[in-house]
């Protein structure tokens, strides 16, 4: 199956959507095993319950280390679908897809209750304005990335990709991961210019993205003014959680 899309070109992601908020609590990057109940599924979820109540939260993509179609329904995932659904129930709960998780859809949407963002959102939280986007889009450099990612965002792909029976899928996304796995050449960094595109386009923001799994804040100068970009750490096993809060101040 393939789709041909049009020729891959610098993505330039547009904010449509602005929310305004008191505070905003982030996490990115976990990529959880469908196949089992990990440590880091069990931190994630002890972290949910720890924050205080109320409190917004935005999952900034690849919460899932591959997801095949809202009709898949992986037994380990059930008791994070429970304390997702919990916290959707008191507090505001957004999802951003990232590039292992652009599937995820209405369906699971409704199902958890979460509020599905566009690829890029900004958030006013007093006095500053926040780009949140997954980071995948920046990677200007990554051709053979940016390729792919034309194509499965395709609508037309996708339509043809969730009328396959899920055992195909799953075969699909366990070799794609493997092919993701043996690659070599990735860049270990988004584009300066991506980033620089983006900033002057939105004079007065900072930007937060994860995908890299490289954290970070790095300072920039648009125009006369001073612009942060901090990059979200991916959460592994074994590790404490890798959660952050943005504030009026900053993220921490």
């Amino acid at each position: 199956m393939r789709i041909e899309p049009d020729p891959p070109q610098h993505p330039l992601l547009a904010c449509r959507l602005w929310l305004h908020l008191p505070a905003l609590a982030l996490a990115a990057d976990l990529h959880l095993d469908p196949f089992s109940v990990t440590p880091r599924q069990e931190a994630f979820i002890a972290w949910l319950a720890g924050l205080p109540a109320g409190l917004p939260i935005a999952i900034l993509g690849d919460l899932f280390d591959f997801w095949i179609g809202d009709d898949w329904d992986p037994p380990p995932f059930r008791p994070l679908f429970a304390a997702l659904t919990a916290a959707a129930r008191e507090r505001l709960l957004f999802f951003q897809a990232g590039n292992r998780d652009f599937l995820a859809g209405r369906q699971l949407a409704q199902r958890i209750g979460w509020r599905r963002l566009p690829p890029l959102v900004g958030v006013v939280i007093g006095a500053q304005r926040f780009l949140l986007t997954h980071g995948d889009a920046l990677c200007w450099h990554d051709h053979a990335y940016l390729a792919w990612r034309c194509e499965t965002r395709h609508p037309r792909w996708q339509r043809a990709f969730l009328t396959q029976p899920l055992a195909d899928r799953l075969a699909f996304a366990q070799t794609a991961r493997a092919h993701s796995q043996a690659r070599r050449d990735y860049p270990e960094e988004v584009s300066d210019d991506a980033v620089r595109d983006l900033l002057a386009r939105y004079p007065g923001c900072h930007l937060i993205h994860g995908h890299t799994h490289r954290p970070r804040a790095v300072r920039y100068t648009v125009g006369d003014a001073l612009a942060m970009r901090w990059v979200l750490p991916e959460w592994r096993d074994g590790e404490p959680a890798a959660g952050r809060m943005v504030t009026a101040t900053g993220v921490y």
